[in-house]
């Protein structure tokens, strides 16, 4: 198993350099990725929690220079709220920057306001979102690139520079429906699931491989990680991975290993940027090596 950051790019410590710091202290300490979250407009109940949020695109072209070897991650661009040429084009411009390091998490949302202020329509954002998907290929693969949707149309487009990577990024899709992990399974190259049970997860991955098929999908999940005082960030919150020591997370973890999880990334508990950096330390010095 592999183990990511979720960074600090959205609520109160979302500064430049704090997220740098993370970014770069992740790289440091061996984590193989770093994620950013995706909320552009929220009503105001949400505010404190998500209405403080960097760009996650943007904030990880700025990152793709400040690191060197950890891939960049999306968890998860909410695609239907976007237009999936610029997204494409965005895409395709980290990934060269960054020397084929990003992986584009996407997912449909769950928030229906937030597609009243994009005036896109909530009840078909799934077929949206396959659509899109759709695009963003034929514009990373094709030379001149045709389509013909439900919503885009174009044809002889010429779209350069294309990705490193020829198939182009690595999408890895949201959310854990059926919907959801059809769109994985049939579209994407990974499915990214989040704040899963043990049980959850063994029943999504066996769904996954049965639609999949012969198709090579990476199993991955985002869950939250509190170690010792830390879970009062979080309270009674039911998806924190709480064990009273770093052999308890190493035996939690592992059972989601053996159950199919090929990467977790880890969405610290904290209050302070300096908790989030000893959370980071502690999980890379006492957990990690156990999955080496």
């Amino acid at each position: 198993m592999k183990f990511g950051v979720a960074l600090p790019n959205y609520g109160p410590t979302n500064l430049p350099e704090s997220m740098t710091q993370v970014a770069q202290a992740a790289e440091a300490a061996g984590y193989a990725s770093v994620w950013t979250s995706d909320h552009i407009l929220v009503p105001q109940r949400f505010g404190p929690v998500f209405g403080r949020t960097l760009e996650p695109l943007i904030a990880l072209g700025y990152l793709a220079g400040v690191t060197r070897k950890v891939m960049l991650g999306t968890s998860v661009v909410i695609l239907p709220q976007r237009d999936p040429i610029l997204v494409a084009k965005q895409a395709a411009a980290i990934d060269l920057l960054s020397g084929g390091r990003i992986i584009l998490g996407i997912g449909v949302g769950w928030m229906e306001a937030q597609y009243r202020y994009f005036r896109t329509d909530f009840k078909r954002r799934g077929r949206m979102a396959d659509e899109w998907i759709r695009v963003m290929r034929s514009l990373w693969t094709e030379d001149p690139s045709v389509f013909d949707g439900e919503w885009i149309h174009y044809e002889d487009a010429y779209f350069q520079p294309k990705p490193v990577r020829s198939n182009g990024p690595p999408i890895h899709v949201g959310g854990a429906s059926d919907p959801a992990l059809r769109r994985a399974a049939t579209l994407g190259d990974g499915w990214h699931a989040s704040g899963l049970s043990l049980e959850a997860l063994k029943a999504g991955v066996a769904k996954l491989r049965m639609w999949a098929g012969e198709r090579p999908v990476t199993v991955g999940l985002r869950g939250y990680i509190a170690i010792g005082d830390a879970g009062a960030a979080y309270g009674d919150d039911p998806d924190v991975l709480i064990g009273g020591s770093p052999s308890a997370f190493v035996d939690r973890l592992g059972e989601y290993a053996e159950a199919g999880a090929e990467y977790f990334v880890c969405s610290f508990a904290y209050r302070t940027l300096s908790e989030l950096l000893a959370q980071l330390e502690t999980f890379a010095a006492k957990v990690i090596p156990a999955f080496q």
